[in-house]
């Protein structure tokens, strides 16, 4: 399995078209075990949108089949789901097409950011992506953002059962 790293600045066109860099593109290959044209996801997340490879997406996927349709919560969580989602091609040179939907939710037009996220690839606005890291900059000086995780996966908490910051 590979591992999606680095952070690039790119441009977005008038039509939506922006070129993966090289070094995430040739990952992606690597995945998909596809070469040439590659086949992603695109589901927007968070205010930004994510790629997955089909590789990827069978293991997102997989959590929203557990969900039993027999249940209206697991309805509806499928339906969120699969609503948001859509299928990309890049070209050889690795030129993608995001469609007119999810760049409007997204925001992006003229500089974006593109960044591994591990098993997956995300592209924001970069100004979008530039206010949510001034927004956790302006939180206490000492709280970590996103709270200490401890080993066993879980967030860490102190003897009386309150979170740890």
């Amino acid at each position: 399995m590979v591992e999606y790293l680095s952070c690039f600045y790119q441009t977005i066109d008038e039509k939506g078209r922006v070129v993966l860099p090289g070094k995430l593109r040739r990952l992606a290959q690597e995945e998909s075990g596809e070469r040439g044209a590659l086949t992603f996801k695109i589901r927007e997340c968070d205010g930004g949108l994510s790629l997955y490879t089909k590789t990827a997406w069978a293991a997102l996927r997989q959590h929203y089949t557990r969900y039993p349709e027999t249940s209206r919560e697991g309805r509806w969580a499928k339906r969120f789901f699969y609503m948001s989602v859509d299928e990309i091609k890049a070209d050889k040179q690795g030129r993608i097409t995001i469609p007119a939907a999810f760049r409007k939710r997204a925001g992006l037009e003229g500089e974006i950011i593109i960044f591994g996220v591990g098993d997956h690839i995300e592209i924001w606005s970069r100004e979008r992506y530039e206010q949510l890291l001034r927004k956790r900059d302006e939180q206490e000086e000492n709280k970590p953002p996103f709270g200490r995780w401890s080993s066993e996966g879980g967030k860490e908490s102190d003897e009386q059962g309150e979170s740890r910051t």
